[in-house]
């Protein structure tokens, strides 16, 4: 480059930049396309199982009945269980599973949502309890706004005849 006129306007050209892997223009707009397609095609199928197996799952756990494959109702049956009677020694403890929801919170448990709706109706009742303190105050806010205006009222004519009365003095 030294070896040009050093009076040339060549510096001023920017160069063309030929890498090989660099997409410009139209090109990149549908390589982008493309490439969202894919990315689209892609989550579109992975939901799709995703939903098919969270569906069989639900299947599986809405039904009541313990097959005999199972390895709970083998180990119970070798303890003296007997299909449709109730856990416990006289048999009236539960006879059917207890429903779980493998899609709740990992930190929850059995009695975890009675637990939390206590918590929201607490929530409800401070807010309510928030609600109606700032109404008592709003109530006397306007109380204590109106007084000071009319005592500025009144000021302002007291002012106002305590002047008109030097005038006619003087």
């Amino acid at each position: 480059r030294m070896a040009e006129d050093y009076m040339s306007d060549a510096f001023l050209v920017p160069e063309v930049d030929v890498r090989p892997g660099l997409v410009r223009g139209v090109g990149k707009r549908k390589l982008d396309l493309h490439k969202r397609s894919i990315r689209q095609k892609q989550e579109a199928r992975e939901t799709t199982q995703k939903v098919g197996a969270k569906a069989s799952l639900m299947k599986g756990l809405d039904t009541n009945v313990i097959t005999e494959d199972n390895p709970g109702y083998k180990l119970m049956k070798m303890m003296g269980y007997k299909a449709g009677t109730g856990l416990g020694k006289e048999g009236e403890g539960r006879s059917e599973p207890i429903k779980i929801n493998p899609f709740a919170d990992r930190k929850s448990g059995l009695g975890k949502e009675a637990e939390k709706l206590e918590q929201s109706r607490k929530r409800v009742r401070l807010e309510q309890a928030r609600a109606a303190a700032f109404k008592r105050n709003e109530a006397s806010q306007i109380r204590q706004y109106r007084e000071s205006k009319s005592q500025a009222a009144e000021q302002k004519h007291i002012t106002t005849c305590v002047r008109k009365c030097q005038t006619i003095c003087q």
